[in-house]
């Protein structure tokens, strides 16, 4: 089969990763109890993600710390007075860094956990949320077919407007015998009409001046 390795659902325990995106929270609004479960993961990994980048913040924040440390360390000196009296913050920094990334392992070690409790509830509605995504899936291919329709009936107006716009466009500004042997190669014309409408402008133009000459003279 194409989209399924194996068919039978006791064989597979329901789990959802916190690593994974979860499916758009839309789909699951008629069952409260799954957005419960729901909400309850995102904020899961809101909290994992928030502390391993503060983590990440307070270690920098730790190296800056004993830079100006060190730099404070010296101007005392130069100053003559007792260095003793500059705090480095690096090693409280650092505890904040540790301390985050407690929270985050924390934080993540529930949301393990919380996956197979989310992934259980999630299976209970999935036939429903499945049919519900694949209504919506053919309402809109309907609905691409509709479009699809009405440009195919708009491109077979164009088709036959266009051998008219053509033959009197050069009967006009040309003469000679009608023809219509004029097709389109194209479903989106406008750039041929702007080319059309460009050079019997100059055709015009240049017929007007003539004109003026003659009168002149």
């Amino acid at each position: 089969m194409k989209y399924f390795r194996d068919s039978n659902p006791s064989s597979n325990t329901p789990y959802v990763d916190p690593r994974q995106p979860l499916p758009p929270r839309e789909w699951f609004t008629p069952f409260p109890e799954v957005l419960t479960a729901y909400d309850e993961m995102t904020r899961l990994n809101e909290a994992i993600v928030k502390h391993a980048h503060e983590a990440i913040a307070c270690k920098a924040k730790a190296d800056v710390a004993d830079s100006e440390y060190s730099q404070a360390v010296s101007e005392a000196l130069r100053a003559g007075t007792d260095p003793d009296t500059v705090t480095n913050k690096r090693d409280s920094y650092l505890a904040q860094a540790k301390a985050h990334e407690r929270l985050s392992a924390e934080a993540q070690s529930e949301a393990t956990a919380h996956g197979h409790r989310l992934g259980r509830i999630m299976q209970t509605v999935a036939k429903d949320v499945a049919a519900a995504a694949e209504e919506r899936m053919r309402d809109a291919l309907a609905e691409l077919d509709r479009i699809e329709a009405t440009k195919q009936a708009y491109r077979a107006d164009i088709a036959r407007a266009w051998p008219v716009r053509r033959a009197m466009s050069t009967l006009h500004f040309v003469g000679g015998g009608l023809s219509q042997q004029y097709t389109i190669n194209t479903t989106d014309p406008r750039e041929e009409l702007d080319t059309l409408n460009a050079e019997e402008a100059k055709i015009s133009e240049r017929r007007a001046k003539e004109a003026h000459s003659l009168a002149s003279m």
